[in-house]
């Protein structure tokens, strides 16, 4: 009796594990492989209540639905994408610089044991730039990080990175 109860007690944990191996596969917010490189696409988000200024008309776009549904829980009311999304693919040990607007840049490095590091640097006067932050961050497939800081008049700016 009791080595069939063994044996169950074994089958059942091997079929937990097997299980467990097939959530894995489908988990979408597992890390990507890191062989190839990860893919990601940053923008510059402005927060504001004001509407667009006609000013900035060829410069500032709608956010995406899906971005603005993750932000919700901001206080501000409307969400302007900055320029162009940028796509950048990043290797383990390797080192990428997107410059996402005039004004800001995103230096990426991959550490295989660390994960992510991504730093915030500002673009002052065309030429210096200042650090602004630095932060290391295991990204999963499909969520994204967001950083923010605020800007003039109430209104505030985030950087998206997403993985693709």
């Amino acid at each position: 009796m009791q080595l069939s109860h063994r044996l169950l007690i074994a089958f059942s944990s091997l079929s937990l594990a097997i299980a467990a191996l097939c959530a894995d596969s489908k988990d979408t917010n597992k890390p990507a492989a890191k062989v190839e490189g990860q893919k990601f696409m940053a923008v510059v988000v402005w927060a504001t209540d004001d509407e667009k200024p006609p000013e900035k008309e060829e410069e500032l776009h709608p956010a995406e639905p899906d971005l603005k549904e993750k932000v919700k829980f901001l206080k501000w009311k409307n969400y302007f994408q900055v320029g162009d999304r940028k796509h950048v693919t990043i290797k383990p040990g390797e080192t990428q610089e997107v410059k996402l607007s005039h004004k800001c840049l995103l230096r990426l490095h991959e550490n295989a044991q660390q994960g992510l590091e991504v730093e915030l640097i500002a673009i002052i006067e065309g030429e210096k730039h200042k650090p602004v932050l630095k932060k290391n961050q295991t990204m999963p497939l499909k969520d994204i990080l967001i950083i923010g800081g605020d800007d003039k008049d109430a209104t505030a700016w985030l950087v998206v990175l997403r993985p693709e």
